[in-house]
C-alpha cells in the first residue's frame, strides 16, 4: 500500500486538478506563470512533538503543486527555497517581505536606471512589510509608506474619492543593487479596519507589549509592493494579489479539515502524493457539499 500511494504523485495531482474545475476558484488570466507561495507548520501527532514546515509554491491558474519542500522547525519562510523561471510572478504575504527574497526572484543591473531583468528571473507581487522591506525613492532618500498613505482622499463622497494608489518605490539589496518597483496603497474600508486593529490588540495582548501609534494609524491601509511592469495596471495587480488566499484554503483544508499529519519525511516522492492526495480529498468534499446545498428530494431540477 505504500509503495502504490508513493507512485501515485501524479494520478492524485491530475484527481485534484480535475476535481478543481467545477469549484469556481478565481484564477488569474494572465499568460504567465501566477505562483503562490506561503509555509505552514505540521506537528507530529504522539510523544515526540517535533515540527515540520512545509514550504509550498501552487500555480493559481490550476491550484497545482509546483514545487514542495519540508523542513524542521527552523526552516524559515524565505523565496530563496524556490526555483523561479523565466517570467514568473511569485505572490507572497509579509513573511516573505525582505530584500534578500525579493532579489532571488528579481536580479537587475547595478545601477538605478535599470529597468530591465538581466538574468534569468521574474517578478514579485507581497504584503509590504514595513520594517524588513525598507523602500527608497529614486534619489535614494527613505521612503515613508504611512505618510505616502496619507495622501490617499479621505472624502468617500467624491466620485473621484482615490482608495489605491501607486508610487515608485525603490528595494537596495544588501550587495548594493537597486530593484525599481510600485508601492500601492489600498484605504481599509471601517469595517477591514476595524477588524486590523482587533487583530493588533489580541496579538499585543497576547506578547505583552503596546500598540504604537503608527501600527494603529497603519491598519487602516493595506500596502502591496511589486515589481511588475506598468502594463500591469494598480486594480490587475490588486486583484492579483487576492488570488493568493488559494493557497490559504489550501492549507485550511489540508489540516482542519482533514487533519494533515503523519507525513512521510523521508521519501520526497511520497510526501508529494500525501500532500496531493490531501488536495484532492480536501476539493472532493467542497465538491460535495456543493452538490448536497442544492440537492433536491425529487431528484431533478425544476424547468
Amino acid at each position: 500500500m505504500y509503495k502504490r500511494l508513493r507512485s501515485s504523485e501524479y494520478w492524485l495531482r491530475w484527481l485534484a486538478e480535475q476535481t478543481r474545475s467545477s469549484l469556481g476558484f478565481a484564477a488569474p488570466t494572465e499568460r504567465r506563470r501566477v505562483r503562490a507561495v506561503d509555509a505552514t507548520t505540521v506537528s507530529e501527532p504522539g510523544s515526540t512533538g517535533t515540527d515540520w514546515r512545509i514550504h509550498y509554491a501552487i500555480n493559481l491558474a490550476n491550484l497545482q503543486c509546483d514545487f514542495f519542500s519540508l523542513t524542521d522547525a527552523q526552516g524559515g519562510e524565505t523565496w530563496r527555497r524556490f526555483p523561479v523561471a523565466p517570467g514568473d510572478i511569485l505572490v507572497g504575504d509579509r513573511g516573505y517581505s525582505t530584500p534578500v527574497g525579493v532579489s532571488h526572484a528579481k536580479r537587475t543591473r547595478n545601477a538605478r536606471t535599470a529597468f530591465r531583468v538581466v538574468d534569468a528571473g521574474g517578478d514579485v507581487l507581497l504584503r509590504l512589510n514595513r520594517q524588513s522591506l525598507p523602500l527608497f525613492h529614486a534619489d535614494g532618500e527613505r521612503l515613508n509608506p504611512l505618510a505616502m498613505a496619507r495622501q490617499l482622499q479621505q472624502d468617500s463622497q467624491s466620485a473621484e474619492c482615490e482608495t489605491h494608489v501607486p508610487w515608485p518605490a525603490w528595494v537596495q539589496h544588501p550587495a548594493g543593487h537597486w530593484i525599481p518597483g510600485r508601492l500601492i496603497v489600498v484605504r481599509r474600508s471601517r469595517q477591514a479596519t476595524r477588524l486590523a486593529r482587533q487583530k493588533l490588540k489580541r496579538e499585543a495582548s497576547k506578547k505583552q507589549y503596546t500598540v504604537s501609534q503608527e501600527s494603529w494609524e497603519a491598519a487602516r491601509y493595506f500596502f502591496v509592493w511589486t515589481t511588475l511592469p506598468a502594463s500591469f495596471a494598480r486594480k490587475q495587480v490588486l486583484e492579483l494579489f487576492r488570488c493568493r488566499w488559494q493557497i490559504e484554503l489550501a492549507f485550511q483544508r489540508m489540516k482542519s479539515i482533514l487533519a494533515l499529519g503523519h507525513l512521510p519525511k523521508q521519501n520526497p516522492d511520497s510526501s508529494r502524493a500525501w500532500l496531493h492526495g490531501k488536495l484532492f480529498v480536501s476539493l472532493l468534499v467542497e465538491r460535495l457539499i456543493g452538490a448536497a446545498k442544492t440537492f433536491s428530494p425529487w431528484g431533478y431540477r425544476l424547468a
